[in-house]
């Protein structure tokens, strides 16, 4: 099964730092959960930060799980010449 074909189920893959803390901490982790919290107390006291998002922890979860080709990743991290 090549890369990006991988079925994913339908729950949400990544959340806002506006929508993000840390309540949510088993579904975007520890530092998704305190960026969340970061961005909200920044913004709320009139610091300029755009929203971001986490990757969810289910969807971590998926992509290392993920079947992928063997050569996948192959020359993904290498110098272009």
């Amino acid at each position: 099964m090549p890369l990006g074909s991988v079925a994913v189920k339908s729950k949400k893959m990544v959340r806002w730092f506006a929508d993000a803390g840390m309540a949510d901490v088993a579904e975007v982790g520890g530092k998704g959960a305190s960026l969340g919290e970061m961005y909200q107390a920044l913004n709320g006291d009139g610091v300029l930060v755009p929203n971001g998002f986490t990757v969810t922890v289910e969807a971590y979860a998926q992509f290392v799980d993920a079947k992928v080709v063997d050569d996948a990743w192959m020359g993904v991290a290498e110098a272009e010449e």
